[in-house]
């Protein structure tokens, strides 16, 4: 009889690719809006710098509107750059590293960045709360901008939730790996991650 979790590995990396996919179409619509955004801006900022070279003044409250907008814009590109895992990603070890250890590096990778996407939303949403609280406007709209705010922590708690869905995959992918799995971790990278943890376990105690 052959091995049941071989067979179930191509299913597996089918609906885990099938899944990112879903995750990527499902959140390409707020990027192109925020970079639609950032686009308008733009043109808005030459259109100020036109009227004020023409002599009317340029653009009432140019500065609250680009500060505000532009922080919306920019976060709504977030949660599309973490499904396509855009982010910085350092391999210092290369092929000193065995294929089922790469992995459940990229799990831990992927944990990490979830913690601090989801730490980084929850201090957003904070601040946003306490200007609220305050009361806190623009000088000269009157824009919240605690609700400016908000709508960045929201479009962060999107990306956490997009970051989920990917550690996840690659949880899967590590416990039912169906590409290389022939190779050897060096002996060194092993020494390497034992003092690593050695040294965060020191520094955790030290806090």
């Amino acid at each position: 009889m052959g091995d049941p979790v071989r067979l179930r590995r191509p299913d597996l990396e089918r609906a885990l690719a099938w899944s990112e996919t879903a995750v990527r179409a499902l959140v390409r619509p707020v990027a192109v809006a925020g970079v639609l955004g950032m686009l308008g801006i733009a043109v808005l900022m030459v259109v100020g710098i036109l009227l004020r070279w023409a002599g009317y003044g340029g653009v009432p409250a140019m500065n609250e509107i680009v500060s505000m907008m532009f922080a919306v814009a920019v976060a709504a590109t977030f949660p599309a750059a973490t499904a396509q895992r855009a982010h910085l990603k350092i391999d210092l070890l290369g092929v000193l590293i065995g294929p089922s250890l790469r992995r459940w590096l990229d799990v831990i990778g992927s944990a990490v960045l979830l913690i601090f996407l989801a730490l980084l939303a929850r201090e957003v949403q904070n601040y946003g709360l306490r200007l609220i609280g305050s009361g806190r406007t623009t000088p000269i709209l009157g824009w919240s901008t605690g609700h400016f705010m908000l709508a960045v922590c929201a479009l962060l708690w999107m990306s956490a939730a997009v970051q989920l869905s990917m550690m996840l995959a690659d949880l899967g992918r590590a416990l039912a790996p169906s590409g290389q799995t022939v190779g050897r971790t060096h002996p060194a990278v092993w020494v390497l991650l034992a003092v690593t943890l050695i040294a965060f376990g020191w520094v955790a105690t030290m806090l």
